[in-house]
């Protein structure tokens, strides 16, 4: 991961279109009832609930994200849901889930090729992905290995 520090609580006062933008990538990833769904990066949880309201309770969904600022807001905003500081560079996933989103935290991380990895491991046989990346420097460039995640 790349040496970033975050201020949960500021975050959606500054960068409060990211989540706004974020709702392309949910539309993309189309969550169904009942579906197992991962979001990578999920800063302060809002589009982890979007996805938990599509997927209902009989479903699930978790949120990771390497911030443990941001986890905690994340827990705070959405008490009901789960959510745990974790490197996307380095998750192991309990169970496999039907599909990976990530909404603008890709290319906060150095380690695509470890990232790709972890998310191939993630999913259950015929999952998906979807992301949305920004590629602006000082930013670490999105990998060819993540190809299969684009969209």
């Amino acid at each position: 991961m790349t040496d970033n520090e975050w201020d949960g609580p500021r975050y959606d006062d500054a960068a409060g279109f990211v989540t706004d933008y974020g709702d392309s990538v949910v539309d993309l990833l189309d969550p169904r009832p009942g579906e197992r769904i991962l979001d990578l990066g999920c800063g302060t949880g809002h589009l982890t609930a979007t996805v938990a309201d599509a997927v209902g309770s009989e479903g699930d969904t978790l949120g990771i994200d390497a911030s443990s600022e941001m986890i905690a807001e994340a827990r705070a905003a959405h008490p009901d849901l789960r959510f745990d500081c974790v490197d996307a560079t380095a998750f192991q996933a309990d169970e496999a889930f039907d599909a990976v989103f990530s909404n603008a935290a890709l290319h906060w991380v150095d380690d695509q090729d470890a990232v790709a990895e972890r998310v191939a491991a993630a999913l259950a046989p015929g999952g998906s992905g979807s992301s949305r990346c920004e590629t602006s420097p000082p930013l670490a460039r999105p990998n060819p290995s993540l190809a299969h995640l684009s969209v």
